[in-house]
């Protein structure tokens, strides 16, 4: 009998493991072959391309077989678990941090932009920038798992007087127009919009409360208000010479000093005042806005 004896095909190349539902290209330098997977449950292969694509975790072995021959060669490939999806706070307000979360542990995080920052052992994120940036959590073995955090702006920095009366009212102002002003304890102090920009807080007993000007995403500024009780009656002396000096005083601190004429001059933050010229001067003491 004549027995022929045919070659193997040549050696299988290509990347030999492969993540869960990634793909890893398999060759062969010999032509008129067609590919197989012994387990597609762990890996298939297209029989014409080659294109090992990972489907659960664990090994199997591709075989590259001659139509013409039936000799084969094979080769295994391992396919790698991804990490779990990850989680954790998202979207963010500018300033905001959070710690993403994943398993299993080990990898390396990372982020695409400048938008913000990842630790690269522990997933705590720092929002820098208003924007979006891709952060990915990549295992040793190469498989990874990705997620866009989300980075909204705040509104603008919240000015003016933060000391207001019972009774009395104070403006607050932020140069980001149309957000929502609130208040954490209505009872001290409500606010309410006064225009595009502006709260009018109104003082309604002693005590702090927090404003806060929200944007629709939650982003805010906050401040605090305090309010007082209105000033007692000024204590002092009611006549001086010219040149001479006396001081005022009031019980209540914090307030400041004004002068209504120009007859007396008075320091405003000690209630030192000074006849300059003859005549009644109005001497005020006002606590915040009141």
């Amino acid at each position: 009998a004549v027995l022929t004896v045919n070659p193997l095909p040549a050696a299988i190349t290509g990347t030999a493991s492969v993540c869960e539902s990634a793909t890893t290209t398999f060759s062969n330098t010999v032509a008129g072959g067609t590919w197989l997977s012994s387990y597609e449950g762990i890996a298939m292969v297209g029989s014409t391309t080659g294109v090992v694509s990972g489907m659960d975790e664990g090994v199997t072995t591709i075989v590259y077989r001659l139509v013409s021959t039936g000799c084969s060669v094979t080769r295994s490939v391992s396919v790698n678990p991804l990490p779990t999806a990850i989680s954790g706070t998202n979207p963010l307000c500018v300033g905001d941090t959070a710690t993403w979360n994943i398993t299993p542990g080990g990898g390396t995080w990372s982020a695409a932009s400048a938008t913000v920052s990842v630790n690269a052992a522990t997933g705590f994120v720092s929002a820098l920038t208003a924007g979006s940036s891709v952060i990915s959590y990549s295992l040793p073995t190469g498989c990874r798992q990705t997620m866009v955090a989300t980075v909204h702006a705040l509104p603008a920095a919240i000015t003016g007087t933060l000391l207001v009366c019972i009774g009395s009212t104070t403006t607050l102002t932020s140069t980001t127009a149309g957000q929502t002003w609130s208040s954490s304890n209505p009872s001290v102090a409500t606010v309410g919009s006064a225009s595009a920009t502006t709260g009018l807080v109104s003082g309604i007993s002693p005590g702090n409360t927090i404003i806060s000007y929200s944007n629709d995403f939650g982003c805010n500024r906050t401040v605090v208000v305090t309010v007082t009780a209105s000033p007692s009656d000024i204590e002092g002396d009611e006549a001086i010479c010219i040149g001479g000096s006396t001081t005022l005083t009031n019980p209540l601190p914090g307030g400041t000093w004004t002068s209504g004429t120009s007859s007396a001059t008075v320091n405003v933050s000690t209630g030192v005042v000074t006849g300059v010229a003859l005549g009644v001067a109005r001497i005020t003491y006002r606590i915040g806005a009141a």
